[in-house]
């Protein structure tokens, strides 16, 4: 087999898994791989009594904007020395809005998979940026680094969640969040 034969079928093979799950998803539910909490990832827990959950803080916003996958953004495919290293693909992303001590404050959790191919290199950084616009204007805007692993055969879920988003809380509906993976400027 090619390697442009073998690349298809990796790719094949995550498109199908993606189509599968998007398919399993609602538009009011959350999607596969975002489900994860700071417990399940082996955080310390709070301290007793304490509700520090993201829905615990202030009061619900009246509005919250849609997350969009930028276009062009949702797939992150890697290689290393001709072969394929890895593809990454976003599946889904969803906002918690809340209204905290005058603040509009926002919770982004983004869920994907990452499928490995034949030169797999074990542990990778996902680069995923979370830009928050009024109008034309970037209010917000974060590269977080994902840490998940492409190694074996199978194929993974990851997810990654900000909470630090807050500014004023907007006077009309012009608020647009987009997520996506972002390597910076082509090299």
């Amino acid at each position: 087999m090619n390697h442009g034969k073998r690349k298809r079928s990796y790719l094949s093979l995550a498109g199908v898994g993606m189509a599968a799950m998007l398919a399993a998803c609602s538009s009011s539910g959350q999607g596969e791989g975002l489900n994860e909490t700071a417990a399940s990832l082996g955080a310390p827990p709070p301290p007793a009594n304490q509700d520090t959950s993201f829905a615990a803080l202030g009061e619900p916003a009246p509005s919250c904007p849609k997350v969009q996958v930028r276009d062009g953004t949702n797939i992150l495919d890697k290689e290393v020395d001709g072969q394929l290293a890895y593809s990454a693909n976003i599946i889904g992303a969803q906002a918690t809005c809340r209204i905290v001590d005058g603040q509009f404050r926002m919770k982004v959790d983004v869920g994907g998979r990452i499928a490995p191919g034949p030169a797999g290199p074990g542990a990778v950084e996902l680069p995923l940026r979370i830009a928050v616009l009024r109008g034309d204007d970037v209010i917000y805007s974060d590269l977080g680094r994902v840490p998940t692993t492409a190694s074996g055969t199978n194929a993974q879920n990851f997810s990654y969640t900000d909470e630090r988003i807050a500014f004023a809380p907007p006077r009309d509906q012009t608020i647009t969040v987009f997520t996506g993976f972002d390597e910076g400027p082509p090299q």
